[in-house]
């Protein structure tokens, strides 16, 4: 039986098992798909030893898509551009190859609305922000990115990071003055945890000074579906997405990466039937 798992710390909130598991019984494979816990604080022991061991594949999720790196053998040229992973396929027995699809399944809930959107703000800059943003810059008509982060480091990274790819307006914000940002978004992208696990309870920023009729406010949490911020988001009337779409998008390019397959609508149906009961 070929392993594959998802490494990420926490991961009480993760579906990633079954939309996987469900597209390898969909097809007869002979696979399985977990977790793998891992602390910040012991991250370079477990993955010495877990490649050791016999597994065909990863997904890497927060905080580990940027750490992971210096432990890979190859890496993709979309992963280089980017400079985050969240998969990993084993080429070759101890070689592995790591490769970046939040880049790819990002844009796809809001492919209709890409041509309109100028103005973006990001809200968090870790490994998914980098994937995130190469994504609006190269496929949106984005002109501006305003950056939020509580780690004043982690939103220069970004800022550097696209602007050497392509010449836009950047903008960084100090975290302390994010409900002080009036400026009106096309795009509100939270890429935080705050609205998951601990922090549930709690939403990064209101959105009544910084949208406008048209905005899209977009939170890559997908647990709970509705969060605090997509709370007010409707309760304001715009157009509000969490991160399932985005979350299926990646998985399947990972599939597609693993197993030379994608997900079609058969596929689709159960995944969307077996997520909905765990809500």
């Amino acid at each position: 039986m070929k392993k594959f798992a998802l490494i990420g710390f926490p991961l009480g909130h993760t579906f990633s098992p079954t939309i996987h598991n469900t597209a390898f019984k969909h097809y007869g494979m002979d696979a399985e798909y977990g977790i793998i816990e891992i602390q910040e604080s012991v991250f370079e022991s477990r993955i010495h030893e877990i490649k050791r061991k016999d597994w065909a594949g990863f997904n890497v999720t927060i905080p580990h898509k940027q750490r992971i790196i210096p432990f890979l053998d190859e890496l993709d040229p979309i992963a280089v551009k980017i400079g985050a992973v969240n998969t990993i396929q084993l080429i070759s027995i101890d070689r592995w190859k790591g490769y970046n699809t939040d880049y790819l399944g990002f844009p796809k809930p809001i492919q209709s609305w890409l041509d309109k959107i100028e103005t973006c703000l990001f809200i968090g800059a870790g490994g998914a922000a980098q994937a995130v943003g190469f994504s609006m810059l190269e496929l949106s008509a984005i002109e501006k990115i305003v950056i939020v982060d509580p780690i004043q480091k982690n939103a220069e990274a970004l800022l550097n990071k696209l602007k050497s790819h392509v010449q836009k307006e950047y903008q960084i914000v100090d975290f302390k003055l994010i409900d002080k940002i009036t400026e009106k978004f096309d795009i509100i992208v939270n890429m935080s945890p705050v609205g998951m696990g601990k922090m549930n309870d709690k939403t990064p920023i209101g959105l009544k000074n910084i949208s406008h009729s048209n905005s899209i406010v977009y939170d890559l949490i997908y647990n709970p579906a509705k969060t605090l911020l997509l709370k007010e988001a409707d309760a304001l009337h715009l157009r509000s997405i969490n991160g399932l779409p985005m979350l299926i998008g990646q998985a399947e390019e990972s599939f597609k990466i693993w197993t030379g397959r994608g997900f079609n609508e058969e596929i689709f149906t159960k995944i969307q039937s077996k997520l909905n009961k765990l809500f």
